[in-house]
């Protein structure tokens, strides 16, 4: 009998960044990460919906990780210096990670999708809390920002 093997949704959308980022977005399917997880195709259906539902995880996964790198990039600094560091984590991890930030741009419409992305809008808001912007002012940079 063959050897069972334990996977998670997290093992799952590890295995997706890694194959996004080395294949590219637009080449992910379910066939790529079951290889990269040494399982049939059918075995993901276990934890996982379909091909939507994994990108769905992966953009979750890149705000999570955007926000902690753009939150990192403020943490000690103020105004123009916290407004500069913030723009280049930003830049950096589009740079770095270029596929990875397809999936951000690809955010879909969920209610976790909204809720992580206000988080990182938050986190920008707290680097802008220092220039004294009224909040629709504040909204239209993030939205700025973001483009």
């Amino acid at each position: 009998m063959g050897e069972r093997r334990n996977i998670k949704t997290d093992t799952i959308i590890d295995a997706t960044a890694k194959i996004v980022e080395r294949d590219g977005f637009d080449n992910l399917n379910l066939n790529s990460i079951a290889a990269e997880l040494g399982v049939k195709p059918p075995s993901l259906y276990n934890h996982v919906k379909g091909i939507d539902d994994v990108r769905r995880g992966l953009a979750e996964f890149v705000l999570k990780k955007m926000e902690a790198a753009v939150k990192n990039a403020a943490i000690g600094r103020s105004k123009a210096d916290a407004l500069r560091e913030t723009a280049y984590a930003y830049r950096r991890f589009a740079k770095e990670h270029p596929q990875l930030y397809c999936a951000y741009t690809n955010v879909p419409k969920t209610e976790n999708g909204r809720v992580l992305l206000e988080n990182l809008a938050n986190t920008l808001r707290q680097v802008l809390s220092g220039f004294g912007l009224e909040y629709e002012a504040e909204d239209n940079f993030i939205r700025l920002f973001h483009s």
